[in-house]
């Protein structure tokens, strides 16, 4: 086999494996941001439930409220940086496919 046959080959190799690593490097961010919004309503929760003031409560669940609508959002990314990865990661495992 001829040396200039294996280039584009070699080529192919570093797009899958970067494509694969800016997809793992996405999915891993869009985790942490679900998982840091997940626990700040948690914590917005607890103090909620915990406030005995009604003005201040009614002032936490507007804010719930809100909160709610942002991760919402992240669930949605989350599961979309998900679709990315899955379809990257099948291509870097079909890549690495012996013949």
């Amino acid at each position: 086999m001829k040396l200039i046959n294996l280039i584009p080959l070699k080529e192919e190799s570093v797009k899958i494996k970067a494509s694969f690593k800016r997809a793992s490097s996405d999915y891993v961010d869009a985790i942490r941001k679900y998982e840091g919004l997940t626990t700040r309503q948690k914590m917005m929760s607890k103090a909620y439930f915990d406030e005995k003031n009604d003005d201040k409560r009614q002032q936490y669940l507007y804010q719930l409220k809100q909160h709610q609508e942002d991760i919402k959002k992240a669930k949605a990314d989350l599961d979309d940086a998900e679709d990315v990865y899955n379809r990257e990661l099948q291509k870097q495992l079909e890549y690495q496919k012996p013949y």
